[in-house]
């Protein structure tokens, strides 16, 4: 069986620490700020 290799794409830059409470729609982040 061929092995799966992951590389890293890129750094996620979020002011959410919480999952539970990250928005999962752009309409829910109203005042969240983006780049």
């Amino acid at each position: 069986m061929a092995s799966i290799v992951y590389t890293p794409i890129g750094v996620i830059r979020s002011e959410h620490h919480e999952p539970e409470k990250t928005p999962i729609q752009p309409v829910y982040a109203r005042g969240c700020s983006g780049r």
